[in-house]
């Protein structure tokens, strides 16, 4: 018959693992806060006003938006298109394609051509 208790060891199983499952649930259970304390909280986050915007960064306009980019390497990666001979380039034309989209439009004059 088998006993609970470990007769190697002299440690009770049962004991073991209900101290073990304690422990546990009391690391997931949130801390107690004393009544006063908490409403002490509740008190000061209710008094808080948000921030004021910042209506002079707001309302500025955008910076200025380069209409063609010279600086992308885009002339380059257009000349190596059409030297592969690719005649077809599937991309979405968004801004982070915008240095090739404009070199293949204006330097290449639209060879390969976008689809």
């Amino acid at each position: 018959m088998a006993s609970s208790q470990d007769e190697s060891s002299g440690i009770d199983r049962r004991n073991f693992l209900r101290g073990v499952t304690l422990t546990g649930a009391a690391a997931l259970t949130a801390p107690v806060v004393p009544a006063a304390a908490q409403t002490t909280a509740d008190n000061t986050a209710a008094n808080r006003t948000p921030p004021l915007p910042n209506l002079q960064a707001e309302t500025q306009p955008p910076t200025a938006d380069p209409v063609v980019q010279t600086s992308s390497g885009g002339d380059f990666m257009a000349e190596v298109l059409n030297a592969l001979g690719i005649e077809y380039l599937a991309m979405n034309c968004a801004s982070s394609f915008r240095g090739l989209h404009e070199a293949v439009l204006n330097h290449t004059n639209n060879k390969p051509e976008i689809l």
